[in-house]
């Protein structure tokens, strides 16, 4: 699930926080829960799906009259799609996070989500990669990016939440590596194939 996190302003009046979505509808905005102000600046959205679509998410407090301020500006989650080509590399794209400049996109690719190591970076310009050289069997591959300026939702030592992850996608690379017997190449085809 996406989770929300953002750092309390130091207004003494505030009596919570306003979570939103972007609807089905582009720019519309649905109120999806409210965080009291004794609580972390951390909202995990039950209803949100990383795995199919990236949302867009704005916050609002209310102060000890009632009013509420005005909206934050909108920060929009990542979301990576990978497919295999029939040349054995891994397509990897993603939709772009939105809502602070950072400096670079971090690839990560593992055979287990636990197990995810730092392939290669790109700059945040750059929605699309290509691994050339995927290992065989099953890939997880996922998509990350750090705030230059951090973010620390409790002032205090706890956990990092200065970076952002996108959902992780996997791959099954099947095929079989090109074989030189007697000077000639030797193929298998189709390469993949299903048995």
């Amino acid at each position: 699930k996406y989770r929300i996190v953002w750092e309390k302003s130091v207004i003494a009046s505030e009596k919570s926080y306003k979570i939103y979505r972007e609807s089905n509808q582009a720019d519309v905005y649905l109120e999806i829960g409210t965080v009291n102000p004794d609580e972390s600046g951390v909202f995990v959205d039950p209803s949100s799906a990383p795995d199919i679509l990236s949302h867009r998410y704005k916050i609002s407090y209310i102060d000890s009259c009632g009013n509420e301020s005005e909206w934050s500006d909108f920060h929009q989650t990542m979301h990576l799609s990978a497919n295999m080509s029939i040349s054995n590399d891994v397509n990897l794209i993603w939709s772009e996070y939105k809502g602070i400049a950072f400096p670079a996109y971090e690839i990560y690719r593992g055979d287990q989500p636990d197990s995810m190591k730092l392939l290669t970076q790109v700059p945040s310009t750059v929605t699309a990669y290509k691994d050339s050289d995927p290992p065989l069997g099953i890939i997880w591959y996922q998509i990350g990016m750090s705030n230059p300026a951090g973010c620390n939702p409790e002032k205090k030592a706890g956990i990092d939440f200065s970076s952002s992850r996108s959902n992780m996608e996997q791959v099954q690379n099947t095929s079989m590596p090109e074989v030189i017997f007697e000077n000639k190449p030797f193929i298998m085809y189709p390469n993949p194939a299903e048995t």
